[in-house]
């Protein structure tokens, strides 16, 4: 049952590697494939060229992987989620789904992924609403419903891997006092032996209250009773500093503060269940066995936006980056451009450590800004002085100047 296969062609001084997919309504053996995407090195000239497209481009784990804006849903058959197929009666009709379904609810709908990983990471949507003309931010924002029914998955395994880092950020608004799950990495099959040794990685609001689950009795949350469900708009962002951190060293930064945390009194290193996805508002396609574990958990009911998710740690410039300024003025902070009366802007340079040390030795420079181009190199922008309002102890100064 062959559905896609792999064409290498070497010369003396080239390689080209061609990725073909079968296309067509049988289950296998349709006689029809389509280029899928292309990988070649070559060394013919002066220089080694290396290019890469579709389903061979090369990756860059440092950048954002997932990244869901909410601005738009295009039918599901439009996009080609990589073995994610049409069923009927338990067998394949379609190689390409038309509809699938999640936790008893029919998804026909797709939320297209703008980060690294591509189309194979797209998330299939249900009873989501993209609400227009943000009051704040004059962007799409998404409306998770109050029946519960809403439904937004990955059908792609991961990028959760062992004890390598991850870290997410997202925008909620919600009134809600129940636990609510607002991301979700869990087993999409059941495996006892092994589900009992590894971790998932999910995120609840309990009445307001951020908690990080890596098992039943593994819970990170803040220290003091803060409460997000006040109605108001909040960024939630959540990092692990280094590989194989114990759950009480992860971050948790709030509104971009980062708060303080309490983990469990028996703490191990974390190490992620491989088979697992990725899972917005719900439990998505993960297993069934969470209903039971986590009974006090229920979809999510509110708004989100702006969901981000990296393979490393947080730096401030990502944090920056995922508040954005229109929803820093909603917040009231000072970092909206306007109130920065000068700025220096320098040719693009090969690394942000450019622009953090070229800051550190200007006396004026306030803080810095390092846009990331798709050729790898940053236009750095130097900010000559602190905002004209905000926080007078400058605390602050490294994400405020960051975002524009």
């Amino acid at each position: 049952k062959i559905n896609n296969f792999i064409k290498i062609e070497v010369t003396d001084d080239s390689l080209l590697v061609k990725h073909y997919n079968e296309v067509g309504n049988k289950e296998f053996n349709n006689q029809n494939y389509e280029l899928n995407g292309e990988l070649l090195i070559d060394k013919s000239g002066s220089d080694t060229l290396i290019k890469s497209d579709g389903a061979l481009k090369l990756l860059n784990r440092n950048k954002v992987l997932i990244r869901y804006d909410f601005e738009e849903l295009v039918p599901l058959n439009q996009r080609q989620v990589t073995a994610l197929k049409q069923m009927k009666n338990g067998k394949i009709v379609g190689l390409v789904a038309t509809n699938t379904t999640m936790r008893g609810v029919t998804c026909d709908e797709s939320l297209p992924n703008l980060g690294k990983f591509g189309q194979s990471y797209d998330a299939q949507v249900a009873g989501l609403s993209l609400n227009h003309d943000h009051p704040i931010s004059g962007e799409k924002f998404a409306f998770f419903s109050y029946s519960g029914e809403t439904r937004v998955s990955t059908w792609g395994i991961g990028p959760h891997s062992s004890g390598s880092s991850i870290s997410f950020a997202l925008w909620i608004r919600t009134w809600i006092q129940e636990e609510m799950v607002l991301v979700h990495y869990g087993a999409a099959w059941r495996n006892d032996v092994y589900d009992s040794e590894s971790d998932i990685f999910s995120l609840t609001l309990a009445n307001g209250r951020p908690r990080l689950y890596a098992r039943e009795n593994k819970i990170l949350t803040t220290e003091t009773n803060i409460s997000l469900n006040d109605g108001q708009w909040h960024h939630i962002a959540v990092s692990m500093p280094y590989n194989n951190c114990l759950l009480a060293n992860v971050e948790m930064i709030i509104d971009g503060k980062k708060v303080k945390t309490k983990g469990p009194e028996k703490d191990e290193a974390l190490f992620f269940i491989h088979y697992g996805r990725v899972s917005l508002g719900g439990l998505g396609y993960s297993d069934s066995v969470y209903e039971t574990r986590f009974p006090n958990w229920n979809p999510y009911k509110g708004s989100m936006d702006r969901f981000l998710l990296w393979a490393r740690p947080l730096y401030n410039w990502d944090l920056a980056w995922s508040m954005n300024k229109n929803f820093q003025k909603f917040l009231g902070s000072a970092c909206d451009d306007k109130n920065v009366s000068s700025k220096r802007v320098f040719e693009k340079k090969r690394s942000r450590k450019y622009c953090r040390v070229r800051c550190k030795k200007l006396p004026w420079c306030f803080g810095y800004q390092a846009l990331a181009s798709d050729d790898d190199t940053f236009q750095c922008t130097l900010y000559g002085d602190r905002p004209k309002e905000g926080d007078p102890t400058g605390e602050n100064k490294s994400i405020c100047a960051a975002v524009m």
